[in-house]
Order: C-alpha cells, then sequence, then structure tokens
C-alpha cells in the first residue's frame, strides 16, 4: 500500500494537560488486516483523528477518526463489524475504535456492508468512534497514539490472495473454536499465529488461552525492549465487535503467560525463523487468589465459563514494563 500521510492541525486544550485536539499521525506502514489490496485499501488522503466531549459537562468524549475507504476488484465478506486500532510509537495498541457513534448505530453498519459488495472502486468515508468517560483519560490516549490499523473482514479474505494483500493470514489465525488471535503491528510479516486454542477453564476457575506462533524472521528486539531487555507479550478477550470482556480481564487489563520475567517470547523472536512456541495467557476469575473455598470457586467456574462464551477475538501486543 502507498504511504499515508496523514496531516491535521493541533490544537491545544487549554489545561494543565496541554493535551492536542488533533493529532498529526505518521501512517505509512498503516494497513488493512483482514482484506487484501484488490478488496479494500485505505485512500491516501488527509485523516484526522480529533477529540471532543458529546455535551458541555457531560463528562463524555468522543474521539472521532474519519477513514475513506477504496473498495477494489473483489467483494468483501464481511461478518464482523469494522474497527480501527490507535496504535502507539511501538506499534502496541492504545485503544480500539468502532464504526459508527454508538453501538446503536445499525446503519453505518449496513452502509458498510452495502459498501463492501461493491466491485466498482468506489470510495466511501466512514467514522469510527470511542466514548471515554473523563478528559485525564482523554489526555492520556492523545498523547500515546502515533499510528493506526484498521481490521475489517475475514483472516480468510487476505489468506486467498496473499500475492496482492496488504495484510496476510500471518496477521491473524482462526481456530477451529473460531477465535481470531490478532497480532500487533509491529509483528505482523515477522510472527505467524499457526494455532488459537478456545477458552480453557482450569480447577481453580482461571480462563486460559493457549497461542502457538511460528517466527517468520528473526526480529531486532532492542526497540520493543526496555532499558533492562525485557519484553513480554500479552493479550485481552475480546468479543466479536471487539469489546473487551470484562469478567475475565485482571485489575491489570491483560491476560498474562508464564513468561514472567520477560526472556522467554524475546528469546523466541531473536531465534532462527522457523522455530514455534507456544503460550498459555491466563485471565481473571474474580475471586481472591488465596480463595479455596469449594462452593465458590465451582460458582466462579459457572461464571467464568458463561463469559468465556463471548470470547471471539484475542487481541495481542507488546509491552515492555
Amino acid at each position: 500500500m502507498g504511504s499515508l500521510v496523514l496531516l491535521a492541525a493541533a490544537w491545544m486544550l487549554q489545561s494543565c494537560e496541554s493535551t492536542p485536539e488533533a493529532l498529526n499521525l505518521d501512517a505509512q506502514d498503516t494497513a488493512v488486516v483482514g482484506a487484501s489490496e484488490q478488496q479494500l485499501t485505505l485512500v491516501p488522503e488527509i485523516y484526522q483523528l480529533t477529540q471532543r466531549e458529546t455535551s458541555k459537562g457531560s463528562g463524555m468524549w468522543q474521539l472521532n477518526m474519519r477513514i475513506k475507504l477504496n473498495c477494489g476488484s473483489q467483494p468483501l465478506d464481511v461478518t464482523t463489524t469494522p474497527t480501527l486500532d490507535l496504535l502507539d510509537e511501538t506499534g502496541s495498541s492504545v485503544c480500539t475504535l468502532k464504526l459508527g457513534e454508538n453501538a446503536m448505530d445499525t446503519k453505518s453498519q449496513k452502509d458498510f456492508e452495502a459498501f463492501a459488495q461493491k466491485t466498482d472502486n468506489t470510495e466511501q468515508t466512514f467514522a469510527f468512534y470511542l466514548n471515554v468517560t473523563s478528559a485525564e483519560e482523554v489526555a492520556s490516549l492523545m498523547k500515546q497514539v502515533k499510528d493506526f490499523q484498521l481490521y475489517v473482514g475475514n483472516p480468510t479474505d487476505a489468506a486467498d490472495n496473499a500475492g496482492t494483500a496488504t495484510a496476510s493470514a500471518t496477521d491473524t489465525a482462526t481456530a477451529p473454536t473460531g477465535i481470531e488471535a490478532i497480532l500487533p503491528s509491529n509483528l505482523q510479516g515477522k510472527v505467524e499465529v499457526v494455532s488459537v486454542d478456545g477458552v480453557n477453564v482450569d480447577e481453580d476457575a482461571y480462563p486460559q488461552i493457549s497461542v502457538t506462533f511460528k517466527l517468520l524472521q528473526t526480529v531486532n528486539t532492542a526497540p520493543l525492549a526496555s532499558q533492562y531487555g525485557q519484553l513480554w507479550i500479552v493479550g485481552v478477550a475480546q468479543d466479536a465487535s471487539g469489546r473487551d470482556v470484562s469478567e475475565l480481564l485482571p485489575s491489570y487489563k491483560q491476560w498474562r503467560s508464564g513468561d514472567s520475567d520477560g526472556s522467554e517470547f524475546k528469546q523466541f523472536l531473536e531465534d532462527a525463523p522457523g522455530n514455534t512456541i507456544t503460550l498459555y495467557f491466563t485471565g481473571d476469575n474474580g475471586l481472591d487468589p488465596l480463595e479455596n473455598d469449594a462452593d465458590k470457586i465451582d460458582a466462579a467456574k459457572q461464571r467464568v465459563s458463561a463469559a468465556a462464551e463471548k470470547v471471539a477475538k484475542f487481541r495481542l501486543k507488546v509491552v515492555n514494563d
């Protein structure tokens, strides 16, 4: 895909945060994940990420990024609502925006479904939104965002057109369970997800997802690691619309693996292409870690199992703290 240079005027909020209301973004590596260039591309033009309070004093803020899409020579099979990931300077996800103003905005979704069936290079603009609850949260988000990534369609769509794909089957993998593991942009093309297990609930009621990775090319981990040379890969279980399944999300907001010192996955990235690694990511069960009451554990198992049925995606990112 051609380079995308996103230009926007930058105004500053009159606050101690000095947070921009609009951002200049360098999106040279931005791609559509889940579709090939023959199906969908982002039109190189001016894009703008802006923030505004939905109503004075409401406490609700809105991040709005308008994306102009270009449907190509093949129709796109759309089974899930498109999402837009805002990324930080390492390529890790900061937050996810949804198509349309809110969950009830079915018109935007229907408009996109109709657009995705066109094969005449039609261009159409769609808006993606994220509602957050405080100016402080908006300030934090706007300071971190450096790039974006669009997720749309089915992973198999890109796989069928691998020769011209913007994002190929190495970007995502769908297990027989239907769970889709989504790699962060800084690992796409370098690491492949070869299998994803469904959510397993262990004897202590903890939910667990295992993911097997294959190395496609050796990764320079220096830009990804902390000053102490550490990095981890973590995940978040989400439903089909890209919403976090909060019932299974630990207080530290990520599912972690047993790679406690950050050396296992880092070594995998530095190894020879072709090597594989399987990591087991654990979520939360809502219990005190020292809970040993059998009835409470059994109740938690039922609660966690019910929440696990919502899981359709497992969004991964690399962190270094």
